[in-house]
């Protein structure tokens, strides 16, 4: 998968930011195709701070029903950060990561567990690599799967944080000469250095 052309803007955080979450999803994606046995690229299509009427604009071109992998983030400045895609999207990668399996109309206890794990490993790369900014420790809590239409998830995560707005990473997907996308929002302190919009 080429690498995007991006046209970087100011404050040089954004860079920094796009930098270190290429290198984050670059490093989950060879951690899951270890673990499944499947050739996966995850890479960053666009970066941006985005207000929640914004965010479910763009989630709307996507599909209603999302499915998102939730961890509250403790430390000097709490917040949250979640891994998100369609259901659609979570089928077609769920496929690929359980060699050949499919989802039904719910579910299973494997379904859930392995794209938990997905979430897991993308938001703890992420996480690595973005306290070299903070200069601050940071932990998270267990994962937590939700499936909820986007509109309500995003009004509960707003609700919870008091958040004005998230700070978005659109993810590409790769598999099997297709292309899937996901995000990742994170409601917190990470807004407050005003990263964006760095886009494809």
């Amino acid at each position: 998968m080429p690498h995007p052309s991006v046209n970087y803007k100011t404050p040089p955080s954004s860079k920094a930011l796009f930098d270190m979450t290429q290198l984050a999803l670059a490093e989950s994606a060879n951690m899951i195709a270890r673990q499944s046995r499947c050739d996966i690229q995850f890479s960053v299509n666009s970066i941006s701070v985005e207000p929640q009427q914004a965010i479910d604009q763009m989630l709307e071109q996507e599909q209603t029903e999302m499915l998102a992998i939730r961890h509250r983030v403790e430390g000097d400045r709490p917040g949250v950060i979640v891994f998100m895609l369609s259901e659609q999207s979570a089928q077609l990668l769920l496929k690929q990561v359980l060699n050949g399996g499919s989802l039904l109309n719910e579910l299973t206890e494997m379904d859930e567990e392995a794209l938990s794990e997905i979430g897991n490993i993308i938001v703890n790369n992420c996480l690595n690599h973005y306290v070299q900014i903070f200069h601050e420790s940071v932990s998270t809590s267990l994962p937590e799967l939700i499936h909820r239409q986007h509109g309500q998830l995003l009004f509960d995560l707003y609700d919870e944080t008091d958040e004005t707005s998230a700070y978005v990473v659109k993810i590409d997907i790769g598999f099997d000469h297709q292309i899937t996308n996901a995000y990742i929002l994170w409601l917190g302190h990470l807004c407050q250095l005003d990263a964006g919009p760095t886009q494809a």
